[in-house]
């Protein structure tokens, strides 16, 4: 096993102590099984109002939280981008990548789901070469 998925409601405040509590025990699940990735994907996308910037910032304070929990077991985070999700769209991705501290939280793209949320995986690949951690093809 590489990694496992983390997914939830990032941008609610008050989801985030659930958050920390299954990264823990998830992180320590990873490192048991022999992987080396927590993949934190975005929660549920809402069809309307739009997210706003503070709730993107919520989300990576919280992601960034779990990655500095994960680390502390030897697990890599990462931020899984996936159609569906709070991070669809080439906008989303980078705002939210722009926010995570990336000494704890990481880059897994999905090409597939990039494309599928209408953006070309290709550049945001490239321009995040350094930060990533695992990719899905």
């Amino acid at each position: 096993m590489a990694c496992l998925f983390q997914a939830g409601e990032w941008t609610e405040r008050e989801a985030a102590t659930g958050l920390l509590a299954d990264a823990e025990r998830w992180a320590a699940a990873v490192a048991d099984l022999g992987g080396n990735i927590l993949m934190l994907v975005p929660g549920r996308r809402r069809d309307a109002p739009p997210y706003s910037l503070d709730e993107f910032t919520q989300m990576a304070e919280t992601m960034n939280r779990v990655g500095d929990v994960a680390r502390r077991v030897g697990i890599q985070t990462a931020m899984h981008p996936h159609w569906g999700t709070v991070a669809e769209t080439r906008l989303e991705i980078e705002v939210l990548l722009s926010q995570l501290d990336h000494r704890l939280v990481g880059f897994a793209p999905d090409t597939g789901q990039i494309a599928k949320g209408g953006a070309d995986p290709i550049p945001l690949v490239a321009r995040w070469a350094e930060i990533i951690q695992h990719v899905h093809l």
